[in-house]
């Protein structure tokens, strides 16, 4: 449920909806939600003084209480072409 969440939210963020990627790591107390944009959506995503991606984050974690479960939404960085 989680993983459609931040999919359909940050889907309808970007500029780039096809370059995005959610990885989904589990370990044995919680769920990771390791996500990658475009690096021209970054700006995007984080929002200003990141309150964009803190309420995403926020959320996710509402959706893990409800489901008495851990979860966390990570934004990392885009690999840069070399």
């Amino acid at each position: 449920m989680a993983e459609k969440f931040i999919r359909f939210c940050i889907t309808h963020i970007v500029s780039q909806p096809d370059a995005v990627s959610l990885e989904v790591k589990e370990d044995a107390d919680a769920t990771r939600y390791q996500l990658t944009v475009h690096a021209d959506d970054m700006k995007r995503v984080i929002g200003r003084s990141g309150k964009t991606i803190r309420a995403l984050q926020s959320l996710v974690r509402v959706i893990g209480i409800k489901n008495n479960k851990k979860l966390f939404l990570n934004l990392l960085e885009p690999c840069s072409p070399q």
